[in-house]
């Protein structure tokens, strides 16, 4: 079965920071739904997957989005990136989009934009710029990235660091020398680097509640720029989590023992 785009959103139940958020009820919709419906409204994504770990405590998890009607893949808990290949490789996809399981807003325009770029500029790696410290950046929360699969099967193969294998691209963007890298920075009007749009904790789910509170029903349907709209009209909703910080790719969960 062959398809050349498919999307990995990874999730599990134990998040360090925030135990059992992918199924945190957002009006009507469970979070991990909210990634699942909003990811499957791109063009370009022929096939959406769940990947998460065979640890009983993401029963739970995996029984709720079979029960929606998208695909689950079980692998193991520490080695994430492992876990997400194998997601991909049943499908033999030429390009995988990897979304985190914590990013209920993430834009279908984005998605689309990422891969119409990551085509016409023929890389091996290509992402959304995300990050605080940056001058120009989308927000937190719209984050997309999308590798070949070809560079993410030696990914697997050569990735040797504890932090490689929990967070999955690194060893792509990291080795410069074996693969071609491509940033999208966004146009000024929508630059919003200290936007907070993924949950890892509690306030940032609180900011995704009150965006929830304005949209309601449309939410699963809204782009990323009413929501930067929005939070621009209201800053006090913004500020909510302004003191999380999110983890550098190096850190790894502490919980796992290499």
């Amino acid at each position: 079965m062959k398809s050349k785009i498919v999307a990995v959103i990874q999730a599990r139940m134990r998040s360090s920071r925030f135990p059992g958020k992918p199924l945190e009820k957002i009006g009507e919709w469970s979070l991990i739904e909210l990634v699942l419906r909003r990811v499957s409204k791109s063009s370009k994504i022929e096939k959406v997957i769940l990947a998460t770990s065979s640890n009983p405590n993401d029963d739970i998890l995996a029984t709720h989005v079979e029960s929606l009607g998208f695909p689950v893949f079980r692998g193991s808990e520490n080695d994430v990136l492992s876990r997400f290949y194998e997601a991909a490789r049943e499908y033999e996809p030429l390009a995988v989009v990897r979304i985190t399981g914590d990013c209920p807003l993430i834009s279908p325009s984005l998605i689309d934009y990422a891969i119409e770029n990551f085509a016409v500029k023929n890389v091996d790696y290509l992402t959304i710029s995300i990050g605080e410290e940056k001058e120009r950046a989308y927000p937190r929360g719209f984050d997309v990235e999308v590798a070949s699969f070809k560079a993410l099967t030696e990914a697997v193969e050569n990735a040797s660091k504890q932090y490689e294998r929990e967070h999955v691209m690194p060893y792509l963007y990291t080795h410069r020398d074996r693969f071609s890298i491509e940033y999208l920075d966004p146009s000024p009007d929508v630059s919003r680097p200290r936007y907070r749009l993924c949950v890892d904790t509690k306030k940032d789910l609180e900011v995704i509640m009150r965006i929830y509170d304005f949209f309601k029903g449309k939410l699963v349907d809204i782009e990323y720029k009413e929501i930067i709209s929005f939070l621009d009209r209201n800053p006090d909703v913004h500020l909510i989590n302004q003191s999380v910080k999110q983890k550098h790719y190096t850190e790894s969960d502490k919980r796992i023992v290499q």
